[in-house]
C-alpha cells in the first residue's frame, strides 16, 4: 500500500501513519500522538519524497493525532475506516507499517497478519489486543481487515500488540469536531476536520 508513511522526530523517535484525507494538494495523515509529541519538527517520508513542513492539525486526548502536509502534488487515496461495530475476537487483521532499518523498509505493508485476541477499556480508550508481530517504528500504523481500517497500532509489550479501536477513533473525532450527539460517521467527521 502506498498510503502509510514514516514519521521522524530528529534523533528521538520513528512512527508510522496513514492518509485519511487528500484534497486540493493537502494530505492529512493519522498517527499516534506519542509519535509526534514534543517534536520540534516532523519529517514525513511519502513515496521517497521527504516533507519537512508537516504540522500537527489535532492531537489528544486519546493517543491519536492528525498531521497535515501542504503542496503534495502526487494524489493519494485515503484509507477508509470501518464504521462501528468492533470486529469479533479471532478476526484476522493486518498491520501496515514502515520503519527505517539499514537504510530501507523492514516491514512491507500487509506482511504482518495476526488476530484480535482481546479488548478492554483504559483511560477512556477502547483498546484491542493483537498477536501480530511489530517493531518500534510501527506505532500509528493502520490495522486493517479487508479493505477497511479497524484500528490504529498504539504499541506493544510482552508479546501483545495494543490497538486503538474505531470506537476510540470515533470518540476522539467527535471531541475534535465538538459534536455532542452520536449521529455522525468517522468519514463525515474526517471530512469536516480536513
Amino acid at each position: 500500500m502506498q498510503h502509510a508513511f514514516s514519521y521522524h522526530r530528529r534523533h528521538i523517535s520513528y512512527g508510522t501513519g496513514f492518509v485519511v484525507s487528500y484534497r486540493d494538494n493537502r494530505c492529512v495523515i493519522m498517527t499516534n500522538e506519542h509519535v509526534i509529541a514534543g517534536s520540534y519538527s516532523i519529517t514525513v517520508l511519502l513515496n521517497e519524497h521527504q516533507f519537512t513542513d508537516a504540522y500537527v492539525k489535532r492531537a489528544g486526548p486519546a493517543d491519536l493525532a492528525l498531521v497535515e502536509l501542504k503542496d503534495v502534488v502526487a494524489e493519494f487515496r485515503p484509507m477508509i475506516f470501518q464504521e462501528l461495530p468492533i470486529p469479533a475476537l479471532r478476526s484476522v487483521v493486518y498491520l501496515h507499517g514502515f520503519f527505517p532499518a539499514f537504510g530501507g523498509t523492514a516491514i512491507l505493508p500487509s506482511s504482518c497478519p495476526g488476530h484480535i485476541t482481546g479488548m478492554w477499556y483504559r483511560d477512556n480508550e477502547h483498546l484491542l489486543l493483537g498477536d501480530f508481530i511489530s517493531e518500534p517504528g510501527c506505532s500509528g500504523g493502520p490495522i486493517t481487515m479487508g479493505d477497511r481500517v479497524i484500528a490504529v497500532l498504539a504499541g506493544g509489550r510482552h508479546g501483545c500488540r495494543t490497538m486503538l479501536s474505531t470506537l476510540t477513533v470515533y470518540m476522539t473525532l467527535m471531541e475534535w469536531c465538538d459534536f455532542h450527539s452520536p449521529n455522525h460517521t468517522i468519514a463525515g467527521m474526517l471530512r469536516r476536520l480536513c
